[in-house]
């Protein structure tokens, strides 16, 4: 038998929940893939906390089980519908993970950037009209998770847009092209935040962008 040192344990035991944390936004990202938000919610969410919360893009934000639960049952039936999904495509690709835990290690927020090659009904330049638009996009998720009894759970699922652009127009011209449907904007706890994240980029005079928000710093909540 090997004997590992307490300090050892628990760099192991650290490794562990970052990588559970890590593959709880994986499953996230393939529910969602399947148009299958309420599976992630079922499956992923420690779903009857009472700070349990769900806040996509400029939807603003759902809190409490029966507020979250009702949002993620909209979004379902939107991504469910086929009226408008012709030539849709969202493949999300998430990457750059950071996790940080609090002092007694029961919570832990993570930070994931977002690659997104799109397609869908969208406002490109010139003109108003909504047609099938090939869009990048780029965005940051920023969640908490919480230890239970069956192990980590989401608790916290906030996903911003920091850039939604036509393909062949860019970021640099038309950086927003796309807006989540008004079916999903109904009575939000959190009121909806703008989206497009590089509106906050705002040069500081000091060399720096804020491209908010961020993490802090390791057992320092």
């Amino acid at each position: 038998m090997i004997e590992i040192s307490e300090k050892e344990a628990a760099r192991l035991n650290r490794a562990a929940d970052i990588r559970e944390i890590e593959q709880i936004m994986t499953r996230y990202v393939q529910y969602v893939s399947r148009m299958d938000p309420m599976g992630a919610f079922e499956a992923l969410f420690d779903r009857d906390n009472p700070e349990v919360t769900v806040e996509i893009n400029e939807c603003g934000g759902y809190v409490g089980p029966e507020s979250a639960r009702r949002f993620m049952e909209k979004y379902q039936a939107y991504m469910r519908d086929p009226s408008d999904k012709r030539g849709w495509m969202d493949i999300q690709e998430i990457n750059t993970p950071l996790v940080v835990f609090s002092k007694d290690k029961s919570r832990a927020k993570g930070q994931w950037s977002i690659f997104s090659p799109q397609t869908k009904q969208a406002t490109a330049w010139p003109g108003d009209e909504r047609k099938l638009t090939a869009i990048w996009c780029f965005g940051k998720f920023h969640c908490d998770f919480i230890r239970t009894e069956a192990g980590w759970k989401l608790l916290k699922l906030r996903e911003l847009a920091f850039v939604r652009a036509p393909f062949d127009i860019g970021w640099n011209e038309q950086p927003e092209c796309y807006s989540m449907p008004a079916e999903l904007y109904a009575g939000p706890d959190i009121p909806p935040r703008t989206s497009i994240y590089n509106t906050d980029a705002v040069y500081s005079g000091h060399g720096l962008f804020n491209w908010g928000p961020y993490m802090p710093a390791d057992g320092s909540f």
